[in-house]
């Protein structure tokens, strides 16, 4: 079975999220000439990256209009379900069974979800 890595989830943000704010940063920067566009593209990479951990806290608080945890449900960890994992290596098993078949029902409690949202900005590296 293959497991997703924060290094991945990073990767994916910076690729998808991230690579469409990176253009926004730097199109504005090299029409008007700025010579630092590596620095601007770096910028929109992180802002990427931070808009898809928002997201993902998000998914699981029923604050979108959407019903929570459809990342999950539709067979994507998160940053906030790895934390989750992290935090209790004990539901590992358990959250790739729910990802792979959301009629289980979720092994974690809300609680354990909140503790992880709080930690999940621990996750990236500088």
């Amino acid at each position: 079975k293959n497991f997703v890595t924060v290094q991945d989830l990073e990767l994916i943000s910076i690729k998808k999220t991230g690579s469409l704010i990176r253009w926004c940063c730097t199109t504005p920067g090299k029409l008007s000439g700025f010579s630092d566009i590596a620095t601007l593209s770096n910028l929109g990479e992180k802002i990427g990256l931070i808009f898809q951990m928002a997201d993902d806290i998000v998914d699981g608080l029923n604050l979108s209009g959407r019903p929570p945890f459809q990342d999950i449900i539709n067979g994507q960890l998160n940053f906030v379900t790895l934390k989750l994992i992290e935090l209790y290596p004990e539901l590992a098993v358990s959250v790739y069974r729910f990802k792979d078949n959301p009629m289980v029902g979720i092994p974690w409690t809300m609680d354990q979800y909140n503790e992880a949202i709080r930690g999940s900005d621990t996750m990236i590296r500088e």
